[in-house]
C-alpha cells in the first residue's frame, strides 16, 4: 500500500537513506532508539532546510521505521524504498537478486571499508550510551 500514491518522491527517499543512521552518530545521538534519534534529526534537517511538513514526516517516517520488519512496505514507498535498502546493505536481504555484474559495479565504486565492524562498533556505543534504547529496536 502506498498511501494513494503510485509514484515514489525520489528526493524524499534519498535524503531518507542518506540520514537513515544519523542516530547512531553522537552529534545526533539522543535518549531514544537510534532509529528515532535519526529521524529526528533528519526532521530538524528538514525544517531548518524549508521541506514542507508533509515530507518531512514522510522522511522522518521512512527513517523511524527503516528497521520495523512488515511496517514500512504496508505504507509509503519511500518508507519501504528506504526499509528495503538497509534490508539489502545491512542484512543482505535480496542480495541474491542483483546481477553479480552490477554488485561487482556497486562494490568497485562504492567499497565496504570494514562497514559491519564499523557499524557494530556504533551500535555497541549507542547501547553503552543510551542501554534501555534496546528494547523494541534491533539492537
Amino acid at each position: 500500500m502506498s498511501l494513494g500514491r503510485s509514484v515514489a518522491d525520489e528526493e524524499a527517499a534519498f535524503c531518507a537513506a542518506l540520514l537513515h543512521d544519523f542516530g547512531l552518530i553522537p552529534p545526533y545521538r539522543r535518549d531514544d532508539r537510534f532509529e528515532i534519534d535519526g529521524a529526528d534529526a533528519a526532521r530538524d534537517f528538514c525544517t531548518r532546510h524549508h521541506v514542507s511538513p508533509e515530507r518531512a514526516a514522510l522522511i522522518w517516517g521512512a527513517i523511524a521505521l527503516h528497521t520495523s520488519p512488515g511496517i514500512p512496505t504496508r505504507l509509503a514507498s519511500e518508507m519501504a524504498l528506504v526499509h528495503l535498502g538497509a534490508g539489502l546493505d545491512f542484512l543482505g536481504l535480496g542480495l541474491d537478486q542483483v546481477p553479480p555484474e552490477v554488485l561487482e559495479e556497486i562494490l568497485e565504486q562504492y567499497p565496504r571499508m570494514k562497514f559491519k565492524s564499523e557499524f557494530r562498533n556504533l551500535l555497541v556505543e549507542h547501547c553503552q550510551h543510551n542501554p534501555a534504547a534496546r528494547f523494541g529496536s534491533i539492537l
